[in-house]
């Protein structure tokens, strides 16, 4: 160093502090980017966790609905939305030999409170179009008023105040083939009304 001139001084002491400045710059960026890295891992863990938990699926709606007639199970049988009244019919065992099932329309759409009811072979349901009765149509033949019994097809008002007689001096059908006690309901009239009736 004794023999170096004062230029060659000077320039090797800036380029000693060009150096310094350099590692003190790299350093700074070097931080900068760890931090940046860190930042990333935290913000993509909770993104991974996320994936990693279990998703929650909701369970099919259901819709009850009474299957009658010929059918080997008639009831109340439980259905996923969407069913048709072919999936009913299987739901309740299937239908009889004596079953007419060219009478129904097995793609129909089912809903909650419906009636499906299956005639037998030669036998004829008025008004039936599809072979699905809703619960609005469906009458209760223990509590409904005069309104509502003339509502029943092939039911006029003589035999609604039969049948509301009926109630008031003998009580309530325990079930739909009492109704056929009333004067005037045999069994063809109660053949061509029992699908639209209840208790």
């Amino acid at each position: 160093m004794e023999n170096l001139s004062s230029k060659q001084k000077y320039m090797i002491t800036g380029v000693a502090v060009l150096m310094m400045i350099l590692g003190f710059v790299f350093l700074q960026f070097k931080q900068k980017d760890d931090i940046v890295i860190d930042q990333g891992i935290e913000v993509a863990e909770p993104q991974e966790q996320e994936l990693l938990q279990p998703q929650i699926v909701s369970e099919p709606k259901k819709i009850i609905v009474h299957v009658a007639g010929e059918v080997n199970n008639s009831g109340v049988v439980e259905l996923t939305v969407g069913c048709r009244v072919t999936d009913a019919l299987q739901k309740a065992g299937g239908v009889t030999k004596f079953a007419d099932v060219d009478q129904l329309n097995l793609a129909a759409q089912l809903a909650d409170g419906e009636k499906v009811y299956v005639p037998k072979k030669g036998e004829k349901v008025a008004n039936m179009t599809p072979q699905t009765q809703s619960k609005s149509t469906i009458i209760n033949i223990n509590t409904a008023n005069k309104d509502d019994l003339d509502r029943i097809p092939g039911v006029g008002p003589s035999t609604v105040a039969k049948i509301i007689d009926y109630r008031k001096t003998k009580g309530i059908f325990k079930k739909i083939e009492d109704i056929k006690n009333v004067s005037g309901i045999g069994d063809k009239k109660f053949e061509n009304i029992k699908a639209y009736i209840t208790t």
